[in-house]
Parts: structure tokens; C-alpha cells; sequence
């Protein structure tokens, strides 16, 4: 009855495989179909609280959300030449915190602000050299990869203020505190905690899901982000900034051209392969006097896609500005690697900052301001002092021609005493006088300048000692016609 068929159907939802041994196989087919007629008619209900079980379960929505529209990709003007070239900077302010997006301005040093994105920190900002978009990662706690929206519009120009910015948010990293792109790959190159450095790959970027909040792309599940290391190396701790670029480093590693990470710290440039992990140097900066010092928290790379590549470095203390590294120029003097670098543009005192560029893009940066002034003027006075000292003598003059104008003095006088003197006798006693006076001044002025005796003094004598001992002799030692001067006679 109605009983059994309730019994039956509790038994085969609690225990079907117990049911399925103890029941006679006639009678387990007619359960089986009377209770398929009741869950037909029950609309399925058994199959509907599976479903609500597992999606439960898996704390997941049936269908992903829309896509946010800060989430559509709105590529920077990279192919406008009045905006391609310009060296931005990323900022973070306060009152009201908002991260600012700014512009160097090449003639003072100033910075002029040109998008603005509400409530948000950024830190490791770069611009995607193949889609041409800002990424960057959040700084606060929750270090959200993020890509930035700001459309500008065609032929913006930075005097009709800054547009507003919004973020697309992929899902947390392992940290951020600089970072730049792989100018060739497109790949997201940055740096962590302990000299880490970390790659997202470009390939994984484009099918990324983009939320529009933190909490979203958190409620989403672990994040999608997945980034690989690809070195650690604890001195680049130090560096505020790098750029990635392709060159030959000089003389450094045997001249291979590899792909390098570069930045600044001081007067020290740091560069280490991503070809070739084992190549790390630290050169010195050197060629045109700029030694400067702290930290360089903007870098800016131009024809990235090259392999001479035109690397700039914005130091942060508004005193050292914008230096200019000619990666591919380093030699060594002998004792030290150095670097050839100089002076390009002021930059005003920044902090909380971080340096983006379109890295294929030409500099706008002229040559260094510093670089024909300096030389010059160094080797110039260098080689004018060298050559002044040893031209000139440091002796006194010789004291011939001074004894010579002395006796020429006092012959004058002598004579001039000798004419006007009317008595005989008188100028007797002058001649007298004249050859007192200069007999004792041409000997004193002979010997003290010639420090041997003449010649003729001993000279010859010398000569014919020495040649004695070739001059015959007789059987009592005697010479043969020859006297004790070693000349001859008959």
C-alpha cells in the first residue's frame, strides 16, 4: 500500500545498494519504476537540490558577471607623435588620494598632471608595448594586477587639465615595487621583496577575466594571476625603478647582445641578463661629471625595439633631475667598469612615484646638456698646466749673465773716470782700479759655473793615463821615450 511504497522510497534514497541485495528483483523493478513516476511528478526536485548543492558547493555564480566597462581596453595614443614621446610619471597623492598620471615638462622640470584615478595608490606602472595600455599594480594590501583607463582624447594637449582614469582588477600578486615591459614580448617584468624578479606573460594577460573592484576579483576565487620567477638576485633590491632593453653592454660580457634589466641607484648603474642569468655588473658612472646620488624612481626607455636603445634615469631628490646611460658604451679604464652618462633635464623633487613611457616611441630628450662644456674645458686645462710646467724651468737663470752685466757696469764707470780725470797719475790709479775690479769678478764668475776644472787642466792628462797602460815598456817598467805625461820626445 501507500505505506510500503513510502517505506520503499525512503529505503532507496537512503540505502540504494543495500536495497538493491535484499530485494527480490521483480519487486526492485517495480520500485524503481513507481518511484521514477514520482519524481516525475514532482517536477525532478531530487535533480534541482543536487544542483543548488553543488553550486553551493562550489561558491561560484552560474554565469560569470558582465564585463565592467573600465575593463575595455582604451589604448594610449602610442602612434601620435605629440603623445608618443612624452616621459610620464605615475604619482600617488593624498587629499583626496588619487593617483595621478604626469608629464615632464623639459624646461624646468616640472610635472603637469594629465589623468586622474580616485582613491587608488599605483606602484610598477608601465605601458603594454603591444596593446598600449597602462598596467600597473596597486599599493596597498591587497596588490591587485590592474590595467588603467584613460582615454584620451585625439590631439590632447596636457594644458586643458587631466582626464579621469578607472581601474580593470585582475586578481592579487606576490607584491610590487617596480616593474616595466618586455619592449619585444609584451611580457610584465617586476620586482618584489629580496631582489625577485617575476614575469606575467603576455599570452596569460589576454585571457585574464577583469573585474571591477578588488572585492570582486577576490570573491572570484584564487587568483587567475600567475607569474613565474625568472631571477632573484638580492643588490637589485636597491633599484626604485628599471627599464628592460636589448643591447650589447660594451666590453662587459664578451659583447653578446642580451636582453637586460637596467636601473640606477647613486652614481652606479645595475644590469642583469635575462639571457643569461649569471651576467650581473654594477658599473660607475663616469665620461661627464655627474655623480648622483639616492634613489631613481622613474626610468624611461625610448626605441625599445631596437638594440640601441636610449635609457634615461629621474633621480628623486630634484637636484640630480634626468641623467641619460649610454648602456651600450660601457668600458673598463684598467680597474673599473664604467659607464658613459649625462645630464639631459631638471626634474622636480617626486616621491611615491613611478616612470612609464611608449617604449618604441623616439626621445625627446636632446643631448646631454653638459657633455661638450665639460670635456672641453677639463682637457684644455689639463693639458695647458701639464705643458706650462714642464716648458718652463723651475731653476733660477745662470749666474754668467748676471756676473757678465756686473762687470760691464763697472767697466763703464771705470772708464768714464779715466776720461774726465785731468791728472796723469789719477788715471793711473784708475787703470789700477779697472784691473782690480775685473780680475776678481771674472774668476768668481768663471768657477762657480763650471763645477769640474777646465779641460785643459787635467783632461789630457787623464786620457794619456789611461792610455798608458797600452804604451810600451821597457824591462824596468819604464816607458820608451816617453815622458811621465805620456808624451813623446827623442
Amino acid at each position: 500500500g501507500a505505506q510500503d511504497l513510502a517505506k520503499i522510497n525512503s529505503l532507496s534514497r537512503t540505502f540504494p545498494f543495500a536495497f538493491c541485495r535484499n530485494v527480490p528483483v521483480q519487486m526492485a523493478l517495480a520500485v524503481i519504476v513507481m518511484v521514477g513516476m514520482v519524481v516525475a511528478v514532482a517536477g525532478g526536485s531530487c535533480q534541482a537540490d543536487d544542483n543548488a548543492l553543488m553550486q553551493m558547493n562550489q561558491g561560484r555564480r552560474s554565469t560569470p558577471p558582465p564585463t565592467p566597462a573600465a575593463c575595455e581596453i582604451k589604448p594610449l595614443p602610442c602612434g601620435d607623435p605629440n603623445f608618443a614621446n612624452f616621459p610620464l610619471q605615475v604619482i600617488n597623492r593624498e587629499g583626496p588620494k588619487r593617483a595621478t598620471f604626469n608629464v615632464l615638462n623639459l624646461n624646468d622640470g616640472s610635472y603637469t598632471d594629465v589623468c586622474d584615478v580616485p582613491g587608488a595608490k599605483l606602484n610598477g606602472c608601465g605601458i603594454n608595448p603591444i596593446d598600449n595600455a597602462i598596467y600597473c599594480v596597486t599599493a596597498d594590501g591587497n596588490a591587485q594586477f590592474v590595467r588603467v583607463q584613460c582615454d584620451f582624447p585625439p590631439n590632447y594637449d596636457p594644458a586643458n587639465g587631466p582626464i579621469p582614469g578607472s581601474l580593470c582588477f585582475f586578481g592579487q600578486t606576490d607584491g610590487n615595487f617596480a616593474a616595466s615591459f618586455d619592449p619585444f614580448s609584451g611580457d610584465y617584468i617586476y620586482k618584489t621583496n629580496g631582489g625577485e624578479i617575476d614575469r606575467i606573460q603576455y599570452a596569460d594577460i589576454t585571457m585574464y577575466t577583469g573585474y571591477a573592484s578588488a572585492t570582486d576579483a577576490n570573491n572570484a576565487g584564487p587568483s587567475q594571476v600567475s607569474p613565474d620567477n625568472l631571477v632573484t638576485n638580492n643588490p637589485l633590491n636597491q633599484l626604485a625603478d628599471f627599464d628592460i632593453a636589448k643591447f650589447a653592454a660594451g666590453t662587459l660580457f664578451m659583447g653578446m647582445e642580451q636582453l637586460f634589466l637596467v636601473g640606477c641607484r647613486d652614481n652606479k648603474v645595475f644590469l642583469q641578463s635575462l639571457t643569461n642569468t649569471a651576467n650581473f655588473a654594477v658599473v660607475t658612472m663616469t665620461d661627464y661629471g655627474t655623480s648622483p646620488s639616492g634613489a631613481s624612481g622613474a626610468s624611461w626607455l625610448f626605441r625599445g625595439n631596437t638594440t640601441t636603445p636610449d635609457v634615461y634615469c629621474a633621480y628623486n631628490d630634484g637636484v640630480n633631475g634626468v641623467i641619460q646611460v649610454n648602456v651600450t658604451q660601457i668600458f673598463n679604464d684598467g680597474t673599473t667598469d664604467r659607464i658613459p652618462t649625462g645630464f639631459v633635464s631638471p626634474s622636480e623633487e617626486t616621491n611615491s612615484n613611478d616612470g612609464l613611457n611608449c617604449e618604441k616611441a623616439t626621445s625627446p630628450f636632446g643631448p646631454p646638456r653638459t657633455v661638450t662644456t665639460t670635456t672641453s674645458t677639463s682637457t684644455t686645462t689639463t693639458t695647458t698646466t701639464t705643458e706650462s710646467t714642464r716648458s718652463l724651468p723651475t731653476r733660477p737663470p745662470p749666474t754668467t749673465s748676471t756676473t757678465e752685466s756686473t762687470t760691464t757696469t763697472e767697466s763703464t764707470s771705470t772708464m768714464e773716470t779715466t776720461e774726465t780725470a785731468p791728472d796723469p797719475g789719477s788715471s793711473t790709479t784708475t787703470k789700477a782700479t779697472t784691473t782690480s775690479t775685473d780680475k776678481p769678478t771674472t774668476t768668481s764668475t768663471d768657477e762657480p759655473t763650471t763645477s769640474k776644472k777646465p779641460y785643459s787642466q787635467y783632461g789630457q792628462h787623464r786620457r794619456h793615463r789611461r792610455f798608458r797602460r797600452f804604451l810600451p815598456f821597457r824591462r824596468h817598467g819604464r816607458h820608451d821615450n816617453y815622458d811621465q805625461h805620456g808624451y813623446r820626445y827623442s
